[in-house]
């Protein structure tokens, strides 16, 4: 009987932590999401090899490019992509109204 006790312990205990993962990775995935669809207000700050870099705010602070020039210095920005070699986000003008 202690046997089944201990086994049966186990078993919660690895369902648990399988669910745990689960959860952890649903709410990354939906935060990801939420992040590609947000408006950001980009502050441009150098231009290098023909990309505008530039740090903004959402989820805490971050540094992002346009592969064009930007009107201002400070825009109203798109996040359409991630850099996984360079771990920067990738920036479009927004240019309509929210």
């Amino acid at each position: 009987m202690e046997n089944f006790s201990s086994k049966a312990i186990l078993v919660l205990f690895l369902a648990s932590c399988v669910a745990y993962i689960y959860l952890r990775i649903v709410f990354a995935v939906r935060r990801a999401k939420k992040m590609k669809s947000q408006i950001v207000i980009a502050r441009v700050k150098t231009e290098k090899d023909g990309k505008w870099i530039c740090k903004f705010f959402l989820c805490g602070n971050h540094s992002g490019f346009f592969s064009q020039r930007p009107s201002s210095d400070r825009v109203k920005a798109l996040v359409v992509g991630y850099d996984e070699k360079n771990n920067i986000y990738k920036l479009e003008e927004f240019k309509g109204s929210i």
